[in-house]
């Protein structure tokens, strides 16, 4: 009789390290054109309905900065000394409803490093932010972690970008 045959061991393949990543191209993703719908007019209107409303609520104050962001529009406005921040905030519905907002007024108050506070109102429109933006961006270029991605643009039109590993 015959014993049987001890099944075969497979061969250790040898390890082989694996090829150094290189990256795509970045011209594999398309350019897309900025928004051609010009909201100066509309925005320019908005600003001055904006300082009615609160002169209304005896609350006087002058916009001195509009900043066009993808989804929000900020109106950056300065009060007079000595006229209460809980004056504004109690009139945001007020706001919005006059603005034409769809309800949706965003308040900060006050803007970090300035004198002023911001009225944010949603755009008729959302501009389209592209990841091409983003990745040719210094701040997703100069980021000091290789696990890095894109998260978008904020209301300045500042690309963010973040790391996985928290660097």
């Amino acid at each position: 009789m015959d014993l049987p045959k001890e099944p075969e061991k497979p061969k250790k393949k040898p390890y082989k390290k694996p090829p150094k990543y290189i990256k795509p191209p970045i011209d594999l993703l398309k350019s897309i054109p900025p928004s051609a719908i010009d909201e100066s007019d509309d925005n320019a209107e908005k600003a001055r309905v904006l300082e009615e409303t609160l002169a209304m609520f005896n609350v006087p104050a002058k916009v001195v900065s509009i900043t066009k962001g993808p989804a929000f529009t900020r109106f950056e406005l300065q009060m007079k000394p000595g006229v209460p921040v809980k004056k504004v905030l109690s009139h945001s519905e007020d706001l919005a409803m006059i603005l034409e907002s769809n309800g949706e007024v965003r308040m900060e108050i006050p803007i970090p490093g300035k004198n002023a506070f911001g009225v944010e109102i949603p755009n008729r429109t959302i501009d389209t932010v592209p990841l091409r933006d983003i990745l040719e961006s210094y701040n997703f270029q100069g980021h000091k972690s290789p696990m890095a991605y894109a998260l978008g643009k904020d209301i300045t039109g500042d690309c963010k970008v973040a790391a996985i590993d928290n660097k």
